[in-house]
């Protein structure tokens, strides 16, 4: 399972920080790659279980893409990861905040330290990191690697 979703998460991260976009056709290739997953694993029961929560991940978020706290290919790249983890994508989620918040403070530190203004108008946190990185701690507890 963590083929294509590392593939995924991997073109993404390269897209938004490149060219600060996640491509739609990125997108529609991980959902439609993670119904016929879900599918070939675990038939209908699994299959709408990803649906469930692929729409509640999408409910809960679309209030923060409103009020522009997230970008629309942010929420749509974790619309796609709530189709291949059903039941740990509100962990990720969870996770990539916090990921988020210290990037945050790490970048402010390392501005303080180098004399320069700590807040920037306008500036944003590339999201599609994060949310990579707690994918992969997600993935390596799952696995049995990282602890619980």
């Amino acid at each position: 399972m963590m083929v294509p979703v590392s593939g995924i998460l991997f073109r993404a991260v390269y897209t938004d920080v490149k060219k600060g976009i996640i491509e739609n056709r990125l997108l529609l290739l991980g959902m439609i790659t993670g119904f016929l997953f879900v599918i070939l694993t675990g038939g209908k029961m699994l299959l709408w279980e990803s649906i469930k929560s692929t729409v509640v991940m999408f409910a809960a978020l679309f209030f923060l893409y409103m009020i522009k706290g997230l970008g629309a290919g942010d929420v749509k790249l974790i619309c796609v990861l709530a189709v291949f983890f059903q039941k740990t994508c509100f962990k990720i989620v969870v996770i990539a905040f916090f990921v988020a918040a210290f990037m945050a403070i790490g970048k402010m530190i390392w501005r303080f330290l180098n004399k320069k203004k700590i807040y920037q108008r306008r500036e944003t946190l590339r999201f599609s990191i994060p949310v990579a990185v707690s994918t992969l701690l997600i993935f390596l507890q799952e696995a049995g690697i990282c602890g619980q």
